[in-house]
This record gives structure tokens, sequence and C-alpha cells, in this order.
């Protein structure tokens, strides 16, 4: 890898995270909002990742001075990731909302 290349990241649990090892996605586990937080940190300093992505259920409810964890900086990127077990979808309504800023109208939307 060049010096300018970057990385991409994932965090969350081995069950989720290792289907992206076949993408050769380095993958961090993780099992719950503080190891998360710890992991996003240890990534951070590392300055080879462009990328991280999360599993949204692992930052529910973040106070703060935890959100300031997840902004700080242009890069890298955090990106929520969808869990296998819950239906809360945190990551899909920020895409819908994005895309509907973006076009001006909601084009996700669900029949």
């Amino acid at each position: 890898m060049s010096n300018n290349e970057k990385k991409i990241a994932v965090i969350g649990p081995y069950d989720i995270v290792s289907v992206f090892r076949v993408l050769n996605i380095d993958c961090f586990n993780a099992g719950d909002k503080k190891e998360v937080l710890d992991k996003i940190m240890e990534v951070k300093e590392k300055e080879e990742y462009a990328v991280i992505m999360v599993v949204e259920d692992l930052l529910k409810n973040l106070e703060d001075d935890e959100k300031k964890i997840l902004i700080t900086g242009a890069l890298p990127a955090i990106l929520l990731i969808p869990s296998l077990y819950t239906d809360n979808n945190i990551s899909e309504e920020k895409i819908r909302t994005l895309a509907e800023k973006a076009v001006g109208f909601n084009i996700l939307k669900k029949n």
C-alpha cells in the first residue's frame, strides 16, 4: 500500500463484521458502545483509514462527548451499517434523509 492509499475498517460483533473480510476490509470486534468508541479512537489514531463502518445498534443513545469522537476530523468518515438483529434502521433513515435533501423529495419512499 502506498502512502496515500487509505483502508476501510468495520467495527461490530464478530458474526456481522467477519463477512467483510472477504472484501479485504479490516475487521474489529466490539460488543458494546464502550468497546466501539475505544476501537474507533484506536483506528483513528492509526491514520491509515478513510472509512470506518460501525454496526448501528452499538451507537444508540450517544452522549454529547461521545458524539464528538465520531465527528472530529474529516477522515476517517464514520458510516453506520444496519444490524442483523434489530429493526431500528437508524442508518436507513439517515440515508433516506440525505437522499431527500439531495434531490428535493423522498426517492426511497416505501410503498
